[in-house]
């Protein structure tokens, strides 16, 4: 299914080119943090992370458009928190490793409020969410014996489908063309067992 994500871009933004000279291309530049939402331990045990993007947004007139994402996202593990939460023959001592990194690419559609200085916008999205966690390495006291012991677990990708839900606002920066935005996506990645869901909370530029 990911061979077919770049033949869905360019049909996306292939089909509208054949009509209005409303439309518009714009780079699309951010970042920002991202905070983890669901499931239960993925919101407890991991931390607010930061990441950014890299898209393409086509305007097809005044008030709707489309776009497409590319987006990379680092949470780093709890630690602290998650001393004790694994399996040990003894006293555990500590856990190292665990960060998760997150790769989406995204299409969808916006809606914006008519013409103002600061114009909201809704929008939503399909596409794939990539999740790679660290390996984990659990560090244990042996009972009786005192000694010193650990293990490691190792994590696989997982490549999922998902959809996101948007919410932001442009600014115009002065008289040019260029940009300001700020918005939050709710996204949730169809992961195996249940669902893992991420907000990532963006600042940006977008540019001809």
């Amino acid at each position: 299914m990911l061979r077919a994500l770049p033949g869905i871009l360019v049909l996306l933004f292939a089909l509208p080119s054949i009509s209005s000279a409303q439309q518009r291309y714009r780079v699309l530049v951010q970042s920002g943090v991202t905070l983890p939402t669901a499931p239960v331990e993925f919101s407890e045990l991991w931390k607010t992370g930061f990441g950014g993007g890299l898209g393409v947004e086509l305007g097809l007139n005044d008030l709707v458009s489309m776009w497409g994402l590319a987006e990379y996202n680092r949470l780093g593990f709890d630690e602290q928190k998650g001393n004790g939460q694994f399996y040990t023959p003894g006293p555990p001592v500590r856990v190292e490793g665990g960060d998760v990194s997150i790769m989406g690419f995204m299409v969808g559609a916006r809606l914006r409020a008519p013409q103002g200085v600061v114009r909201p916008y809704l929008d939503g999205g399909f596409g794939f969410q990539s999740y790679q966690a660290d390996d984990v390495t659990v560090h244990y006291i042996n009972f009786p014996s005192g000694q010193p012991g650990s293990y490691t677990i190792e994590n696989e990708r997982e490549t999922k489908p998902a959809v996101s839900l948007g919410i932001g606002a442009q600014i115009p920066v002065g008289t040019s063309s260029v940009g300001l935005f700020a918005d939050g996506h709710w996204i949730i990645t169809f992961t195996e067992g249940s669902s893992s869901q991420h907000v990532p909370i963006r600042f940006g530029l977008m540019f001809p």
